[in-house]
């Protein structure tokens, strides 16, 4: 005879690969999150301690800084990075019961990921931008 008890339900299932999800999102975002700022604490001592920080139009520089102000760029990254695992935390909350709604979550995971992808991007090319020209 079959102990119901050690039945594994297939809502036990979804819940644990929900949940492993879950955390590889999570910690894919701290990486992504986390990433500008190690980058720019490696290369801060090797750049002048000024540096170009704001070029208009046509890719003058018309603004100059300390080379610790390369480091507001990566903070910035970090909060939007917590807001966004704040936001897919929301989803995973309120969203999620129907096929639609699971579908409508991976999709804001997906966005939120390449926004925060996109963000990286954009620091490490100014990184690249002022460490290139300072040396």
């Amino acid at each position: 005879m079959v102990n119901p008890c050690s039945q594994i339900s297939t809502s036990d299932i979804e819940r644990k690969s929900e949940s492993n999800s879950k955390i590889i999102i999570h910690r894919l975002i701290c990486i992504i999150t986390i990433l500008p700022l190690v980058v720019t604490v490696c290369l801060l001592p090797f750049t002048s301690s000024k540096v170009p920080l704001h070029y208009d139009a046509l890719g003058n520089i018309n603004r100059w800084g300390s080379k610790y102000e390369l480091l507001l760029f990566p903070i910035v990254i970090i909060a939007f990075g917590y807001f966004i695992r704040t936001m897919i935390n929301l989803s995973y909350r309120y969203l999620g019961k129907t096929k639609v709604e699971k579908i409508l979550r991976t999709i804001i995971i997906t966005i939120s990921i390449l926004a925060i992808i996109l963000v990286d991007y954009n620091c490490l090319r100014f990184l690249y931008k002022v460490f290139s020209m300072g040396n």
